[in-house]
């Protein structure tokens, strides 16, 4: 049976540059900025409390809405050609459903996402694109910019690591490994 393409995506930091966003959000929550930065790319739940990080979740949703404070990067202009192209685009991320949704509506393209999953860890981000290529099917081309991603991903997943590409590289990165994958599957 033919696989069906699927530009998976990171939220935070691959389709959208929230760093600035999440620290106004902590800071308004009462955490100082250098205890975020210290444990940037954390969980939240090993250095910082319930109440400081629900408070955080509640002032961010309002950031969301700022694209000065939180804006897309080079890879959501390549999944909204997906889109265009009638392809199936999806997200994975870490980020609250609430943010990352506020931010996805905000672009045009919330509507548009094949999958939307949360996933709280990065073991369970990767059981999730497993899933995608073996239960539904889909040949998957992941982009995130976690280099702790690629060791632990599917060995038949594509993996892009997003590390500051221009939208032009990025779209040369995609189109290669699908090409790459549509001869694979010949």
């Amino acid at each position: 049976m033919p696989q069906k393409p699927l530009l998976v995506c990171d939220l935070d930091g691959t389709l959208f540059d929230t760093k600035h966003a999440v620290i106004v959000a902590y800071g308004e929550a009462g955490v100082q900025a250098d205890r975020v930065l210290e444990h940037w790319g954390q969980p939240w739940n090993t250095w910082c409390s319930i109440s400081e990080h629900s408070e955080k979740v509640r002032r961010y949703r309002s950031a969301c809405d700022d694209a000065v404070a939180t804006p897309a990067l080079p890879a959501l202009t390549v999944m909204r050609e997906w889109r265009d192209a009638g392809d199936h685009i999806a997200v994975i991320t870490s980020a609250s459903l609430e943010a990352a949704s506020a931010l996805l509506e905000r672009e045009g393209v919330l509507d548009d996402v094949t999958v939307f999953r949360w996933s709280r860890s990065l073991s369970q981000k990767c059981e999730d694109i497993q899933r995608l290529i073996s239960v539904d099917e889909y040949d998957v081309i992941y982009i995130d910019d976690d280099e702790r991603v690629a060791p632990s991903m599917p060995l038949d997943a594509s993996f892009i690591m997003y590390c500051g590409q221009n939208t032009d590289e990025l779209r040369e990165d995609v189109e290669w490994t699908r090409s790459f994958l549509q001869q694979a599957r010949t």
